[in-house]
C-alpha cells in the first residue's frame, strides 16, 4: 500500500509498504523475510531505478523506486523467486 502504488511522479521517489501475511492472512510481525522489488517501466528501456526494500522488522518493508517514464508501470515484489 502507498502512493507509490497510487500515483508516481517522473524523476521523485515512489515510495510504498509491503505488509506481509502468513497462509492464513494474519500479519506476520517480524522482518527478515528476503523480498526483491521489480518495477517494469511503461516500455523498453524506460525501468525505474530501484532504490531499496528495506526491512523494517516488523513485518513490513519499505519499498523505494524512481520512475524514467510517465505511463503505466508493473511493480511485483518476490520472495524466493515467488510472486
Amino acid at each position: 500500500f502507498g502512493p507509490g502504488l497510487e500515483r508516481a511522479q517522473v524523476n521523485a521517489t515512489a515510495t510504498f509498504v509491503v505488509e506481509t501475511r502468513n497462509s492464513k492472512g494474519d500479519p506476520v510481525r517480524v522482518g527478515g523475510a528476503p523480498f526483491r522489488l521489480h518495477v517494469e517501466g511503461p516500455a523498453p528501456g524506460q525501468d525505474p531505478d530501484i532504490q531499496s526494500i528495506v526491512d523494517n522488522g516488523d513485518g513490513t518493508f519499505t519499498a523505494k523506486y524512481v520512475p524514467k517514464a510517465q505511463g503505466h508501470h508493473t511493480v511485483r515484489v518476490t520472495l524466493r523467486g515467488q510472486n
